[in-house]
This record gives structure tokens, sequence and C-alpha cells, in this order.
């Protein structure tokens, strides 16, 4: 079986790029000129969610209820969130 996440970067954790981010001064630089600007860290994703209400709209119907998961449609056990956008 072949699984790829293109959302996701098995080669680090949340933890570790929000250290690698602190460390070289990236949230110093404008997001585009970053060296981590590929992987979300903590201060973006504060920012993204302070957007006005309906900048995201949601992919399922009903976002309080759980998804059903199995085997194959578990998140990665360590992985970073890449922007889309």
């Amino acid at each position: 079986m072949l699984v790829w996440h293109p959302q996701i970067d098995t080669r680090f954790s949340t933890i570790e790029i929000q250290d690698r981010v602190f460390a070289c001064g990236d949230l110093n630089l404008r997001p585009a000129f970053r060296e981590f600007a590929r992987l979300w860290n903590f201060e973006d994703y504060a920012s993204a969610l302070s957007m006005p209400p309906h900048s995201f709209r949601p992919t399922r119907e009903d976002q309080e209820i759980a998804e059903h998961m199995t085997e194959d449609r578990q998140l990665p056990d360590q992985g970073a969130l890449v922007h889309i956008d």
C-alpha cells in the first residue's frame, strides 16, 4: 500500500519546527522569506484563527461529529502541517 499525505511532512514534528523557527529568526521575517515558510508554526496558526469568520469553509457538513477512523485513515504518528495556500 502506498500512502501519501501531501499536507503532512513526516520528517519533522510540530514542536521541532517551532524550535527551528525560533532558532533561525523566521518570525522576524516576512512569511515569503522564511526558511520554514512551507510549514505551519504556532504564531501563524494563531494568526490564521483570528481571521474573519467566513475565511475558511468547512469540508464536512457537521464539523462537530467525530470522523470515522480506520487503520488506513489515521494521521501519521509524527508530522508537521504544510501550508496549502
